[in-house]
């Protein structure tokens, strides 16, 4: 049951995007570590801040453009990234009317327009993902990232996982 869906508008539509499903949500959210966390030695973080909290504060005082960008780079994958707009756009509908379709009240599915609506339009799109990634990838993406893979790979964690077999 997974009904939790959230709608914002974008570009004169409103796009109602419906969580993932855990085990496809987490398989993105795998692959979104593999991409992000070696980025992440291209961001300055003073100690004990969030990632999070970084966000309130001027960008070019913590982060090294320039070598977050050859991360990105080197660590950016076309095939994860297409995986995962593929998945994102698969639990969007879109609604409304415009120069680029008229979807009404009822909606349509937008991964069945993806290509038309979005053609010269990248500015929305990435808009429209940023927002389907806050829903579904908005509590890991948001918080103390480093600090959760610390408690995930901690020692204490894996004897208590091994004492549980």
């Amino acid at each position: 049951m997974r009904e939790q869906k959230t709608s914002d508008d974008i570009g004169g539509y409103r796009y109602r995007v419906t969580m993932l499903p855990a085990k496809l949500g987490f398989r993105m959210t795998v692959m979104l570590t593999k991409t992000l966390v070696p980025m992440l030695g291209g961001i300055s973080v003073k100690k004990g801040q969030k990632v999070a909290d970084l966000m309130n504060e001027d960008v070019s005082s913590f982060l090294d453009f320039g070598r977050l960008a050859e991360r990105l780079s080197k660590n950016i994958d076309e095939e994860n990234v297409q995986t995962l707009v593929n998945a994102l756009a698969e639990s969007t509908d879109i609604f409304g009317k415009g120069d680029r379709g008229e979807f009404g009240d009822a909606g349509a599915p937008l991964s069945e327009h993806f290509d038309d609506h979005f053609a010269g339009r990248y500015r929305n799109l990435l808009r429209w993902l940023a927002f389907a990634m806050k829903v579904n990838f908005g509590d890991f993406l948001s918080g103390d990232v480093i600090g959760l893979l610390r408690e995930v790979a901690s020692p204490s964690i894996l004897n208590r996982s091994r004492a549980a077999q």
